[in-house]
């Protein structure tokens, strides 16, 4: 329990202290010119979030492989593949009923303005997806297992934490359910593998999205139409999803059983 508290407050300082030297290194021209400190310009500058975003995954993955050291179980290539394609229709179910609850989105001015620029791109939907594999599901996660909780709620309370440490209302609730999901394919398998590949899914296709868009506030509903279309699509995504879950169940059931999922070293 207490790497998963100390990995909590690990991932908040790192953040914090990766956004301040960033906002201090993009300020000395300004303050030796005797100007006063501007807070603003780190939020402006997408090579300067992009730049310290690898900088704070670099750190957290370092610090958490070296504070949780866990041996991961062999994987199949078609455990791989179902992962990123259950991940698919989840992604679209989580969208439309975050999109549905019409919760603030305090960072899709950011989003929007980062996604031109390759550093912020390969941070988001590359780095950024491994950092937070390895610190929430390998260290929050792999944690919390091997205490005396039942399984599903070690995958709840890991996914609540990993969706409260965005700090952005529809991001909380949007990551707390596909964190469930990442949870659980850590859990069924014991390695890390396919919530990295499915998180990297889940990302980038977020990223290709606000390409595809012409405002920052333009959702998937925007981007489908028509209401008729939305209904099929979702119900399309629905049996798609439990078919695809059903079948990663079953290719797992040797892999793992509710006493230990996990072998920790």
């Amino acid at each position: 329990m207490k790497h998963a508290v100390y990995l909590v407050l690990l991932f908040i300082g790192v953040q914090l202290f990766s956004g301040w030297l960033g906002n201090l290194l993009l300020n000395i021209p300004h303050l030796q010119s005797g100007a006063p400190l501007d807070v603003t310009l780190f939020s402006k500058d997408p090579t300067a979030l992009g730049l310290s975003l690898l900088f704070s995954d670099v750190v957290l993955i370092a610090f958490t492989l070296f504070l949780v050291k866990t041996q991961s179980k062999h994987i199949s290539v078609l455990l791989l593949f179902l992962s990123v394609l259950v991940t698919l229709p989840v992604l679209f179910l989580v969208n439309i009923l975050t999109e549905s609850l019409h919760v603030p989105d305090t960072m899709n001015e950011t989003f929007y303005g980062m996604k031109d620029h390759w550093i912020c791109v390969f941070a988001i939907a590359v780095v950024g997806p491994i950092a937070e594999e390895v610190v929430f599901r390998r260290g929050i996660l792999g944690s919390l297992l091997t205490m005396r909780l039942k399984p599903w709620c070690a995958i709840l309370l890991s996914s609540i934490l990993f969706g409260v440490i965005h700090f952005n209302p529809t991001q909380m609730i949007g990551a707390t359910l596909i964190g469930i999901l990442f949870g659980w394919f850590y859990y069924r398998t014991g390695n890390l593998l396919p919530s990295i590949l499915a998180h990297i899914t889940n990302n980038t296709i977020g990223i290709c999205q606000l390409h595809f868009t012409s405002s920052p506030t333009a959702s998937t509903k925007d981007l489908i139409g028509n209401s008729i279309s939305l209904g099929l699509l979702v119900s399309i995504a629905l049996c798609l999803a439990c078919v695809l879950l059903i079948c990663f169940y079953k290719q797992t059931k040797s892999h793992t059983n509710d006493e230990s999922p996990l072998e920790t070293i």
